[in-house]
């Protein structure tokens, strides 16, 4: 049975299939030097045709493969990991059945593998009852030390998933972190490494900040944060950390449907750090919680 207990989260909505600025980009580019290598290859018309056929080809290829890189492909990924959970040990597992065994937690890591203190960073569970614990499991993430992750052997900042499972083993209380929220574990078994946004430019929320219509997002937020998990948005990312198929999962706003819909396209213009299966890149799907704590 899944881990994941969130019967709304398993709800999904239907696909809007969408053309990322990245793949844009990236067309655009292959385009212009395609043109570009045909042109060289046809100067000089008593060249004979065979040559010039030839030429093209060659040209052609080294101009499509310096474009592709031009334009974000990028060729070797390394994801960020937990090196180990600070304070492991001091952990409670629940003394009741009303707080669960399972919390997820989502985590900004710098390029020095730090982690950033501050509201992007939070754990959660499927019951209030588990605020106490998800606040002091933030506490002990943030004080862990993590590998950063990589592109292209430089080392980024990232947004990435993780779920701790409780259980009790006599006088003593172990807990299992995973590196990811359980969405895809039927598929990739239990340590997947779920797809991670690179936060070069901000991420997706940092975007829609610096845009006016951002604005109206977060108030519409901040009137309804009595909600925990506000809203779910996924996008899928292929092997190279190209996003697509963006959708709204889950949608606990009763206003604007607008902004959150407009959320999920938004977090389909970051690159991300693929997710990784038997330690290779993957296609998978990142999930984001937007969440407001219980009051």
């Amino acid at each position: 049975m899944p881990v994941m207990q969130y019967e709304k989260l398993m709800r999904l909505a239907s696909n809007t299939v969408l053309v990322t600025e990245w793949l844009a980009r990236r067309e655009r580019a292959t385009s212009f030097c395609a043109r570009a290598a045909l042109l060289r290859a046809s100067r000089g018309r008593s060249t004979p045709r065979y040559t010039v056929r030839r030429s093209a080809a060659i040209v052609l290829a080294a101009l499509f493969l310096s474009c592709l890189s031009e334009a974000g492909l990028a060729e070797a990924f390394v994801p960020a990991r937990l090196i180990e959970l600070e304070g492991a040990r001091d952990l409670e597992c629940p003394d009741n059945d009303r707080e669960s065994s399972v919390l997820f937690c989502q985590v900004i890591v710098d390029h020095l593998g730090e982690v950033a203190n501050e509201s992007g960073t939070f754990c959660v569970g499927n019951s209030r009852f588990d605020s106490r614990r998800a606040r002091i499991l933030r506490n002990r993430i943030v004080r862990s030390k993590f590998d950063p992750a990589q592109i292209d052997d430089e080392a980024v900042s990232v947004h990435l998933s993780l779920r701790a499972g409780y259980q009790q083993d006599g006088d003593e209380c172990n807990v299992v972190v995973v590196p990811n929220l359980g969405y895809q574990q039927d598929e990739f078994g239990l340590d997947y490494i779920e797809p991670q946004e690179v936060l070069t430019d901000g991420g997706w929320l940092e975007r829609m900040r610096r845009k006016e219509r951002g604005l109206l997002f977060l108030t519409g937020i901040r009137r309804e944060r009595s909600s925990r998990v506000m809203f779910v948005m996924s996008v899928a990312v292929d092997e190279n950390g190209v996003a697509s198929d963006s959708r709204l999962d889950v949608n606990e706003f009763s206003t604007r449907p607008d902004e959150q819909a407009r959320a999920a396209r938004e977090l389909q213009y970051s690159q991300f750090v693929p997710g990784f299966v038997d330690e290779k890149p993957a296609s998978a799907r990142h999930y984001f919680l937007f969440y407001y704590p219980y009051e």
